[in-house]
């Protein structure tokens, strides 16, 4: 309030504006509504860029020389709406995305030919197809986007390595790394013969396991049994991976799909401690932990296991 010695003149100066001018409120607008522009125009931008269909996707892939990110869903899928709302928006897989040309399609309409040709057994799953037609990478069910993302760059960084990684191993035969790099690769492509005769090559030498790409080849090739459903042979491979893994993730991942297998194959009971040792891994990663203690309710209440207390 103004002082009790201030003028009636003096007291109106300090009361607020009751209104703007005309130019300062169009001025306001004008500037709302930019803002207004630039926010849709950054959330556009922060959206996967989906091409409108396979043939068109396959097109820009012969001419860019990217791979197709083709993402299998159904109308039906749970799994498909929550990938489609908390991963592709995430800033990280949009980021990523750019390097693919990725495209959507329904398992069940557009895309039941494609179900039959890359033989896709359940959703959702996304394929990395090159401009001939062959899967080099896969991704299958849902990952948190955290996953999802390092996935993605882990495709695209095989796609980018493959030609000078088979210049590298055709010059040196006994290129440990190489051939470790080359396993995951071959592997991730389904071609499993050559993906074991490389990986028998890296893991006769040493610098391979130094390189810390042993661990992740016994896995990429675990995971290729695994998808064909030869359960007892993925879980030899994911053993030894275990054994060879010099990071945390590595071993996490291989002990966690030894469990999955276990459930897969309806051993629920010799799933437990499978699941329980993927918790006692120092430093096992937030993400792994989450879905080991999921896997463990579950196999709990299909096995009708007894409670067990874990430390962290």
């Amino acid at each position: 309030m103004p002082s009790s010695h201030s003028s009636p003149d003096t007291a109106r100066d300090r009361e607020p504006p009751q209104g703007l001018p005309m130019r300062s409120r169009l001025a306001r607008m004008a500037a709302l509504a930019a803002a207004m522009a630039w926010a849709l125009a950054a959330r556009a931008e922060a959206q996967i860029r989906w091409a409108p269909s396979f043939p068109l996707a396959m097109a820009r892939a012969r001419t860019s020389g990217r791979l197709v990110m083709v993402s299998f869903h159904t109308d039906w899928c749970t799994l498909c709406k929550r990938l489609r709302q908390e991963v592709f928006p995430d800033r990280r897989v949009v980021q990523l995305s750019s390097q693919f040309v990725p495209v959507r399609v329904n398992g069940e309409k557009e895309g039941a030919a494609l179900v039959r040709r890359y033989k896709v057994r359940g959703y959702p799953t996304i394929l990395f197809i090159n401009a001939q037609g062959e899967v080099e990478g896969k991704i299958g069910g849902y990952l948190p986007p955290e996953g999802f993302a390092q996935q993605m760059a882990l495709i695209a960084e095989a796609h980018r390595e493959f030609p000078a990684l088979r210049a590298r191993l055709a010059a040196n035969p006994r290129d440990a790394e190489a051939a470790a790099r080359l396993t995951v690769i071959y592997a991730a492509r389904g071609d499993r013969d050559r993906a074991l005769e490389l990986l028998r090559t890296a893991a006769r030498h040493e610098s391979a396991r130094r390189a810390f790409l042993l661990g992740r080849a016994y896995n990429a090739v675990g995971d290729a049994c695994q998808e064909v459903h030869e359960f007892e042979e993925a879980i030899g491979f994911f053993r030894k991976a275990v054994a060879a893994a010099r990071d945390p993730y590595e071993a996490a991942y291989a002990q966690l799909s030894i469990g999955v297998c276990r459930m897969q194959q309806g051993r629920w009971k010799d799933a437990l401690p499978e699941l329980e040792a993927v918790l006692a891994i120092p430093n096992v990663p937030g993400e792994l932990r989450r879905q080991a203690e999921d896997y463990l309710v579950l196999a709990k209440k299909r096995g009708d296991g007894p409670e067990r207390t874990y430390r962290q």
